[in-house]
C-alpha cells in the first residue's frame, strides 16, 4: 500500500466518524430536549379532571361494596375477574358501576 491509498483511507474514516459522531449529538439534543419538557411539567397539575366525590352509600353493603372495589383495582386485579367478585359477593349492588370509579370506565 502506498502513502496515497493510507491518506484516501484515512479521510474516508474520519469522514465516517465525523457522520457518526453528528448523528449522537443529534440523538443527545433530542434526548435532552425531551428530558427539559419532562422537568418544566414535574409538580404541575395533569390536565385530567378528578372525579366528582361519591354521595355517601346508601347502606353499609354498598360502603361494603365501595372498599371492595376500590382494593381490587389498587391490587391490580384484572377488570373481568373484580366484576365476578363484585357479583358474587355483592349481587344486589351494581359492581359494574363502582368499578367504573376505580377502573375507569
Amino acid at each position: 500500500m502506498d502513502s496515497a491509498d493510507n491518506s484516501n483511507q484515512d479521510i474516508e474514516a474520519a469522514e465516517t466518524l465525523r457522520a457518526a459522531a453528528a448523528q449522537l449529538i443529534a440523538a443527545a439534543e433530542r434526548l435532552e430536549s425531551a428530558q427539559s419538557e419532562r422537568n418544566e411539567n414535574v409538580g404541575k397539575p395533569s390536565m385530567t379532571t378528578e372525579p366528582e366525590p361519591l354521595p355517601e352509600a346508601s347502606s353499609e353493603e354498598e360502603a361494603n361494596a365501595r372498599l371492595v372495589a376500590l382494593d381490587l383495582a389498587t391490587r391490580g386485579v384484572e377488570r373481568s375477574a373484580a366484576e365476578a367478585t363484585m357479583a358474587e359477593q355483592f349481587p344486589s349492588i351494581d359492581g359494574a358501576v363502582l368499578l367504573d370509579r376505580f377502573y375507569g370506565g
